[in-house]
């Protein structure tokens, strides 16, 4: 059912990107909320992910059908994609029962975690601090990109 919606992609690659940019905003709004925002509940996650699933679904319909609505480029539907799932998270999540602070001590991000962390950090040799490993990779791909 599948194999000839990807006949109708100019490249392979056209066709990884928008498919990426329907199913994994959800899941990606759904993983940051949950690691910074601590109101975030099962109830949110739950309409975050079908909501941004009907939305995959309804994209997918759209270029299916072959109807133009002139979206834009592939990476702007995703970015909204990704906001009406976290927009959805959020709502949700409010309507829900929070967690107490004791539950969310060790799953949700904070300052004085970055911070403990970076203490951590400093008694390392600079070559296993995955930060730096990290700083070079991004410097590395950089390179490579003004290279060609």
């Amino acid at each position: 059912i599948w194999a000839p919606q990807i006949g109708k992609f100019e490249k392979l690659w056209d066709y990884l990107q928008m498919t990426l940019a329907w199913f994994c905003p959800p899941i990606v709004a759904l993983f940051v909320m949950g690691l910074f925002f601590r109101r975030v509940n099962t109830k949110g996650a739950l309409a975050g992910i079908i909501i941004g699933g009907s939305l995959t679904v309804f994209l997918i319909l759209i270029r299916a059908l072959a109807i133009d609505l002139d979206l834009g480029n592939f990476l702007y539907v995703a970015f909204i994609h990704f906001v009406i799932s976290c927009a959805a998270i959020f709502v949700f999540s409010m309507m829900g029962v929070g967690k107490s602070e004791a539950e969310l001590a060790n799953v949700v991000w904070s300052p004085q975690e970055f911070n403990k962390e970076s203490l951590e950090l400093r008694q390392l040799p600079w070559y296993k601090n995955y930060r730096i490993q990290a700083m070079i990779l991004v410097l590395l791909v950089i390179l490579i990109l003004l290279r060609y």
